[in-house]
């Protein structure tokens, strides 16, 4: 039914403007796709297929609302003047959020507005995301099956989200490439483009196939980036003595996952390839470029602003240490809420100042992969049960990996076994943060030895960027002198167990204190959270309560009993 009103849709639109130039000029040997000169402005308009169009879609599930229209002469309807995106903004006074499937609601503003343009609105609620293709041979040939519609000046080309999140962005995939996802919306057929040209389906038949991995990356490998990343990352897995296949094998899951669009398997192996000339430890750039540049050109440059996995903490690409006495600490349960509070987009620990809101809230749900090497399926399942008593709801961004001791960052067996779990987690969808819980069984080696802990952070690092996400390991501190006046800060990150290597490779670090107890102390546990960052600004010490009825951590209050903010007020 919904195929026939489209097709009769389409049919309508090319007999009212059989003088519009919208040619499709198809190769049948590569399926290239349409090629869109300007049309000249339409004269009379058939408005009878606007609405059946905005029904159909709303059985298939996607929300709906009305947009102003094109007038003849390319203005909106709008009434403004200076509109500037005619026939493209909702007419509804709340815009998008009354966008609907309710068939009763979209006859009244098809009958109230019978030309207005139908917007489709993307993201989770209706299980879309749709690239919009302003310039096509930016895909470098790349080609989809998926559901596509041809717009004013290029493609719409829709994919099914299953679940997953994707966000709004202009030009972030490249130049002509933008995304549409949660919160945003796209102009579909029949509506007009403001150059009298109609949006029309291209092959209705199709369904919207899954979004390939790469649209729905934060930080996507752009057209210009990829084969220098590649190479460097091939660089970083040769001077470990992996082999070509080896190499080949990581590059083409960057690759598929990440570069916009993705270079050829062919090209990948050709990259792969041409670093196996250099011996192990020795492979670099063939193209060396040079960072040093004069201190006024290092002041004049524009700053990226920093990607959060926990805003003020951790950003994206970087490692932080959690560290405290085994047990007394608590940090298996730190960790497990903070690993939940970001799968839902909630504030870690629900640490707030008095009047400037919570401190670390993540700008939206984080996919998080938590490897708890003390906790087999029972346990942590008994763990997240009593969690569960606080209200919360089990989600998938929250990706559990049980105790295997043979997972290990110091042996080829152990990274292949990791790597696997992460490779598996990310098909499912991007990661935004690892979890190691503790380091002490991730290493089959001396924790004490710099070697073991430098090839256990150039494996992460190598990770950070494949998968381009951030650590948090959990580690344990030294035991305090028995001698009293010998030296000795648990809020120092110089405490952490180990080669002091484990510090220089970290960017943040949180120790955490066991506070002085008040009450019984089956009630929960009363901790000191000191953070030490080393590249963004200081975080102030905090104090928080882990309720072993709940499971659940509660914010006490910044340490001393005074809001720094207040204090610089």
């Amino acid at each position: 039914m919904t195929e026939q009103i489209i097709t009769s849709i389409n049919d309508e639109i090319a007999a009212l403007y059989k003088h519009s130039a919208i040619q499709h000029k198809t190769d049948p040997a590569t399926k290239a796709d349409a090629i869109i000169e300007p049309a000249p402005a339409a004269t009379g308009y058939e408005s009878s297929g606007l609405l059946s169009a905005a029904l159909s879609y709303a059985e298939r599930g996607w929300r709906v609302c009305p947009l102003y229209e094109p007038l003849a002469d390319g203005k909106c309807s709008c009434g403004r003047l200076d509109c500037g995106s005619p026939g493209k903004h909702p007419r509804t006074r709340n815009g998008l959020k009354e966008a609907t499937t309710d068939a009763a609601r979209i006859q009244t503003w098809w009958t109230e507005w019978p030309d207005a343009n139908v917007a489709i609105a993307t993201g989770r609620d209706s299980g879309l995301v749709v690239l919009d293709v302003d310039r096509p041979e930016i895909l470098n040939g790349w080609q989809s099956d998926t559901l596509a519609a041809q717009t004013g000046k290029g493609q719409h080309l829709y994919f099914v989200l299953n679940g997953a999140a994707a966000k709004n962005s202009v030009c972030k995939l490249g130049d002509g490439l933008d995304l549409r996802g949660d919160g945003g919306y796209v102009v579909a057929p029949p509506s007009r483009h403001a150059t009298g040209v109609s949006y029309t389906w291209m092959d209705f038949d199709r369904e919207p196939q899954p979004a390939p991995a790469w649209l729905l990356q934060p930080n996507p490998i752009p057209e210009g980036q990829r084969n220098e990343i590649l190479f460097r990352m091939a660089s970083a897995m040769r001077g470990k003595g992996k082999d070509v296949d080896e190499i080949s094998d990581e590059l083409y899951f960057v690759n598929s996952n990440r570069c916009v669009p993705p270079l050829g398997d062919e090209e990948v192996r050709k990259i792969a390839e041409s670093v196996m000339r250099y011996k192990p430890e020795v492979a670099t750039d063939p193209a060396p470029t040079f960072a040093g540049m004069p201190l006024p050109i290092l002041l004049a440059r524009s700053r990226q602003e920093p990607d959060w996995i926990i805003p003020s903490l951790l950003k994206r690409n970087n490692t932080m240490f959690i560290v405290g006495e085994p047990k007394r600490a608590c940090k298996s349960w730190l960790l497990a809420n903070l690993a939940w509070d970001l799968s839902e987009g909630k504030p870690v620990w629900r640490v707030h100042h008095s009047k400037n809101g919570f401190l670390f809230a993540p700008k939206r749900p984080m996919r998080v992969v938590y490897f708890s090497q003390e906790d087999a399926e029972d346990d942590f399942q008994d763990r997240a049960e009593i969690m569960a008593k606080t209200g919360r709801t089990a989600n998938d961004s929250f990706w559990f990996v049980p105790k295997n001791l043979q997972m290990t960052l110091d042996s080829e067996n152990g990274i292949r076994l990791v790597e696997g779990e992460l490779a598996a987690a990310a098909h499912a969808a991007p990661i935004d943060l690892i979890i190691l819980d503790p380091l002490r069984r991730v290493l089959q080696g001396d924790e004490s030895n710099s070697e073991r802990i430098a090839e256990v952070w150039r494996t992460i690092d190598v990770w950070s960027q494949k998968f381009d996400c951030s650590f948090i390991v959990a580690h344990h501190v030294v035991k305090p002198p028995r001698q009293k006046g010998q030296s000795y800060d648990p809020a120092s990150p110089y405490v952490s167990r180990g080669s002091s290597d484990i510090y220089a490779g970290a960017d943040a670090f949180i120790n955490v204190v066991p506070g002085k107890q008040k009450g019984q102390p089956t009630a929960g546990r009363l901790l000191e959270l000191h953070f030490t960052t080393k590249r963004s600004r200081e975080v102030s010490p905090v104090s928080v309560r882990v309720n072993f009825e709940t499971g659940g951590v509660e914010f006490v209050g910044f340490l001393n009993g005074r809001d720094p903010e207040d204090a610089e007020k």
